[in-house]
């Protein structure tokens, strides 16, 4: 094979590997979900948005777990769990999305995408397991939909700070008031505890008459076999 032939037969090579590699990242960017990142407020707390292009909203498993002060491994542990399966129905399988605006999120460029209703039972979940920001934030939102309905429907308007700002005063109390309560449940737990050691000590001694009324019995028997009437008159002090 001459030079010129070596030649365009290199070029025809290189030209079909560079169309392949062209044809593969196109389809690959075509496969790719995309998110666009938007900051938003539950009360004072900051926490992370997302929106697909279909105009779902997001927010990532991460962030999901940052909010209530968790590491994103219990959120993970959440979905494999037997409770959320049991309410779910099916599993759950996060999708994975390409963040168009990352510069807020420390570099973050891809999540896992979990839906409102994901989020929702996982902080319902948690608040149930101890966790006094979740109590409080499922807790706040919720009062704060109530409101919202009503508000609505007496055709009263009001602006997303104001709610933010009552909301903020509903999570702390609701936080406060869990505080209160678990206070009060280590209370209960000793009085239960002091209680059960009474009612023990209560049905120890409630047995006792039984053993003096056994005891009094073989002591009779054994008068009776050594022919002495312990119910006669002479006998009685």
């Amino acid at each position: 094979m001459n030079k010129r032939s070596h030649s365009r037969s290199m070029v025809r090579s290189l030209s079909g590997g560079l169309l392949q590699f062209n044809v593969i990242f196109i389809l690959t960017m075509e496969n790719k979900q995309y998110v666009t990142h938007c900051p938003f407020y539950i009360g004072d707390i900051k926490a992370d948005g997302f929106k697909t292009e279909s105009g779902d909203y997001l927010m990532s498993q991460t962030g999901s777990a940052e909010t209530i002060g968790e590491d994103e491994s219990y959120a993970r542990r959440f979905l494999r769990s037997k409770a959320f399966k049991d309410i779910w129905g099916k599993g759950f399988t996060p999708g994975t999305f390409e963040v168009l605006n990352p510069e807020q999120l420390k570099g973050q460029t891809r999540i896992s995408g979990w839906p409102p209703v994901i989020v929702g039972l996982y902080w319902h979940s948690r608040g149930n397991k101890g966790n006094k920001r979740a109590f409080a934030l499922t807790n706040g939102l919720i009062i704060d939909a109530l409101e919202e309905r009503i508000r609505e429907a007496f055709g009263d308007t009001t602006t997303i700070t104001e709610r933010n700002e009552k909301l903020s005063e509903y999570v702390s109390l609701l936080e406060a008031e869990n505080t209160d309560l678990r206070n009060n449940s280590e209370c209960w737990k000793y009085i239960n505890q002091e209680l059960n050691q009474q009612l023990e000590d209560l049905s120890e001694g409630m047995t006792e008459p039984d053993h003096l009324e056994a005891e009094n019995a073989r002591l009779l028997r054994i008068l009776r076999e050594h022919g002495i009437n312990p119910y006669s008159p002479q006998n009685y002090i």
